[in-house]
C-alpha cells in the first residue's frame, strides 16, 4: 500500500503542473465517480461488480488489477486520455457494465 501512495505522489508531481485549475465530472454509471482534469482523469468505483473503463492512451495508477479494460469493484485509477480531437465520437462516457440495465437505474 505504501507504494501504491509514493506512485501516486510522485505522479502527482511530474503532472500537477501541467494540468488546468479546474475539473469536469465525467458521465459513469451509478456508483462510479470520474473525473477529467486537462488529460488526466481519475476513476473510483465504489459498486461491488467491474467497470469499463474509458478509452485512455495510458494507465497511470490502479489501486487493484485492470482486467480486459475493466477496473474492479472497490478500487481506483488514473489514467491519461487522449486528447479531446482524437476522442472516439462517444467521447469519455463510461459505458453501463453488462450487468446492468436501464430498468435497473429507474
Amino acid at each position: 500500500m505504501l507504494s501504491l501512495y509514493r506512485r501516486g505522489l510522485d505522479l502527482r508531481r511530474r503532472h500537477l503542473s501541467h494540468l488546468p485549475l479546474t475539473f469536469e465530472w465525467l458521465p459513469s454509471p451509478d456508483g462510479v465517480l470520474a473525473l477529467r482534469r486537462g488529460d488526466l482523469t481519475c476513476v473510483v468505483n465504489f459498486t461491488n461488480g467491474s467497470v469499463p473503463l474509458p478509452d485512455h492512451r495510458d494507465l497511470l495508477l490502479t489501486s487493484a488489477e485492470v482486467v480486459n479494460g475493466n477496473l474492479p469493484s472497490q478500487a481506483a485509477a488514473w489514467l491519461l486520455l487522449p486528447p479531446r480531437e482524437e476522442q472516439s465520437p462517444a467521447g469519455t462516457a463510461m459505458a453501463r457494465p453488462p450487468h446492468q440495465t436501464e430498468e435497473a437505474h429507474r
